[in-house]
C-alpha cells in the first residue's frame, strides 16, 4: 500500500469501530515509519482485542525497532504462552 492511499484510509476510518479504525493507523504508522504512532496504535488494538497475537507479534517488532527490548519480550511471551 502506498504512503497516499495509506493516508486516505485514515481519513476515511472516523466512521469505523475501534478495532478497524486502530488497525488502519497502526498500519499507516508502519508505512510511514513513525514507531511511536505505531506502538500507540497497536497498544490501542491490543487492548479492544487483548487476545489477537497478531497484534501482540506486531507490538513486539514495534518495541523491537524502537530498542525497547522488555517491552518487546513481554509481548512475545504473552504470544509464547497462548
Amino acid at each position: 500500500m502506498t504512503e497516499k492511499a495509506s493516508r486516505r484510509a485514515v481519513e476515511l476510518s472516523d466512521s469505523l469501530p475501534n478495532q478497524e479504525k486502530y488497525l488502519i493507523e497502526a498500519n499507516h504508522a508502519r508505512i510511514v515509519n513513525d514507531t511511536p504512532k505505531a506502538i500507540a496504535a497497536y497498544e490501542d488494538l491490543a487492548k479492544v482485542n487483548p487476545g489477537d497475537m497478531d497484534v501482540q507479534l506486531a507490538l513486539a517488532g514495534r518495541y523491537e525497532q524502537a530498542s525497547n527490548f522488555d517491552a518487546a519480550k513481554q509481548r512475545l511471551a504473552t504470544v509464547l504462552t497462548n
